[in-house]
């Protein structure tokens, strides 16, 4: 994986630490199967047999190194395996106390390089972010604080903001009262990467690096880094475990930037083995949540307990991407029933361009789904808010609320996004609130688009 990553220039969709978390997942696998065989050997004895149980260990060992293999296919690297194993369990059947010792100076030797690696990864981390924010404090800046929430995959015309018939966002349409509205706020882009990219260098898509596996290069600087050169502390907490990982390009210019995904999800992702056996006995979805997803209140929480680090007197960028409402939909169980009692067979939009449509009661019961999940994450916004406000944190801040792109339901027979650009995926919603400079209760009919933002 690192040579893939750091020689080759792949994307390999894990996080940072990778390098520790990897080894720390195998380590754990290889505990917990030696400890069942072990447990087996002491009940029945006789089971024992020291080459075919070498021969498995180190066929296991070879298909957890399987990641490192790229794009080799699982059958061909499963009979490499299987010869690795057959040569390696004759060798290593040839007991001496040399070779007992060497093999316990191996493991102590490993286990401390996987110890000096976390070590190494978290505190480079927590240097990275210490060091950009002492810069930032130096400067003595009297500039407005900067929030910046994007609610992904969220069309206008899912909200109650922009007449939908159902209250799906009763807050933002109290917040609008305090500034303005854009009516006609167009993405440039029906999907998150050159989307997010636009928003964060004002650089249109076609003049991006970006693609589906291309993260954003450094040719065009961010908001972030911008801010940051000018004394802002930066901040960003994601929930796109996709394209929001730093890894895309995305975290340039932000003293802190978390990876969308927890470290026991990384452990899981960087690990070919660890994924395997998750993905095979882990629901995606348990009591109402997404299994690995972070919610709308994990991201409030991060970004809140980041900001009880920060002088309140000194500005800020903050940077929320939630993606609640993004597939499958899966509101929380307080807001499950709020336009209805949804239960879809499927809560993923799984149809694509060529594809006819969910119809009927299923893609009512998951047009009810996004509408609670829209709900949620309204509520959620709402929460932060009043969260900073009572804190003080609110004031003299620009609060931006728009999303990446949005999503079809049933429209023009299609589900999902990126795969038109068709209205409800490129009309997104956009409210400024800043009330020194930007007038309440306002409505703009001019025609804006995301680009805009990071030069207006």
């Amino acid at each position: 994986a690192g040579l893939r990553r750091n020689v080759l220039g792949r994307i390999i969709y894990q996080g940072v630490h990778y390098a520790w978390l990897a080894p720390l997942a195998n380590v754990i696998i290889f505990v917990v199967i030696g400890l069942a065989l072990a447990i087996l050997f002491r009940v029945r004895p006789g089971l024992y047999r020291a080459r075919p149980l070498a021969w498995f260990w180190i066929f296991i060992i070879m298909m957890a190194l399987r990641g490192a293999g790229g794009r080799v296919q699982i059958l061909a690297w499963t009979l490499l395996a299987v010869g690795v194993a057959s040569i390696g369990a004759t060798v290593l059947c040839i007991d001496t106390p040399v070779k007992r010792r060497w093999l316990r100076r191996f493991a102590i030797i490993c286990l401390g390089l996987m110890a000096i690696l976390a070590s190494v990864g978290l505190a480079w981390e927590r240097l990275h972010e210490e060091c950009a924010l002492s810069q930032s404090a130096t400067q003595n800046i009297d500039q407005p604080n900067l929030l910046w929430i994007v609610i992904d995959t969220l069309p206008a015309c899912r909200m109650s903001l922009y007449d939908y018939p159902q209250p799906t966002t009763p807050f933002l349409q109290e917040l609008a009262s305090r500034g303005t509205v854009y009516d006609r706020c167009i993405s440039p882009s029906p999907w998150t990467l050159p989307s997010h990219g636009a928003m964060f260098t004002g650089v249109a898509p076609e003049e991006q690096s970006s693609g589906w596996v291309t993260p954003l290069d450094d040719r065009h600087p961010t908001l972030a880094e911008v801010l940051a050169n000018h004394g802002y502390a930066t901040a960003g907490f994601c929930a796109n475990k996709y394209y929001l990982a730093a890894e895309f390009g995305l975290g340039r210019g932000f003293a802190r930037f978390r990876d969308p995904r927890t470290l026991f999800m990384q452990a899981c992702q960087s690990s070919y083995l660890a994924s395997l056996i998750a993905r095979r006995t882990v629901l995606p979805i348990v009591r109402d949540r997404v299994v690995g997803r972070k919610t709308a209140e994990d991201i409030n929480r991060e970004c809140l307990h980041w900001l009880e680090t920060r002088p309140i007197d000194h500005p800020y960028f903050v940077f929320l991407n939630y993606i609640d409402t993004h597939g499958p939909y899966v509101p929380p169980a307080a807001f499950r029933r709020r336009f209805g009692d949804p239960r879809p067979e499927d809560p993923f939009p799984r149809t694509s361009l060529l594809s006819e449509a969910n119809d009927g009661s299923e893609l009512t019961a998951l047009t009810q789904s996004f509408e609670a999940c829209v709900a949620y994450v309204d509520a959620q916004i709402e929460s932060l808010l009043e969260e900073l406000e009572s804190q003080g944190r609110l004031d003299n801040t620009v609060i931006i609320v728009t999303s990446d792109h949005g999503e079809q339901l049933g429209e023009q027979k299609l589900m999902g996004h990126g795969n038109s650009l068709y209205a409800p995926l490129l009309h997104v919603p956009l409210l400024i609130v800043y009330p020194p400079r930007v007038a309440g209760e306002q409505r703009s009919q001019q025609l804006v688009s995301l680009a805009d933002l990071p030069v207006a």
